[in-house]
């Protein structure tokens, strides 16, 4: 809301002129917040939650997207930078550079040592959060979605001053098979009682 105030005068012009008018133009200053992004990588939530370190996010308008994909963009094209585009096979340059110009980025954020990361202040919209960088051994978290619909200034609970959203990827998980062997024949051993201790080679 702009609280100023205008001073309009409407002052005689002569006999003719019937009706007498003034513009005066207010302006409005858009609503904007930042994005405070937590990830993490765990199975289940047990305890102190740890972070992860140097998981990059990209953030556009959702209707920007939209327009897009109607437009015929693909994903790929709306989410692929013009950097990367450079050195990808089957990327069409110019359609990336098209679908950049339609659906701008309108920040990239990559989480510090803590799995924290925070953007600019985003103005009022809905928008679509996509992991652009995941570390080896962590699954990709799909694509979010968020509003700004407040302005800090309007918010009183500083803690709600920031828009707080927690991201988790889970540690990729696979079957082992494990066969034993005898050590002087190399002939696989099918006794059922056998047992294994699996040790990580790191946490």
């Amino acid at each position: 809301i702009d609280k100023n105030e205008y001073i309009v005068n409407l002052e005689y012009e002569d006999q003719n002129t019937k009706i007498v008018s003034k513009t005066v133009t207010s302006y409005e200053v858009v609503k904007k917040m930042k994005v405070h992004i937590f990830k993490s990588g765990i199975k289940e939530v047990s305890g102190q939650v740890t972070g992860i370190a140097g998981v990059g996010f990209e953030i556009k308008l959702a209707s920007d997207v939209k327009k897009a994909y109607e437009l015929g963009y693909s994903y790929e094209e709306v989410w692929t930078s013009i950097v990367e585009a450079r050195s990808s096979v089957g990327v069409d340059i110019t359609r990336v550079k098209q679908a950049q110009e339609i659906a701008p980025t309108y920040d990239r954020v990559v989480t510090d040592e803590n799995g924290d990361a925070y953007t600019i202040a985003l103005p009022y919209g809905k928008y679509i959060g996509k992991e652009i960088i995941t570390p080896e051994d962590y699954e990709t978290a799909a694509d979010f979605y968020f509003s700004i619909m407040e302005d800090e200034s309007e918010v009183e609970e500083i803690a709600k001053k920031v828009k707080h959203i927690y991201i988790n990827n889970e540690q990729l998980e696979t079957y082992i098979k494990l066969v034993k062997k005898d050590e002087k024949t190399g002939k696989i051993v099918t006794a059922s009682s056998t047992t294994f201790k699996i040790v990580a080679t790191e946490n």
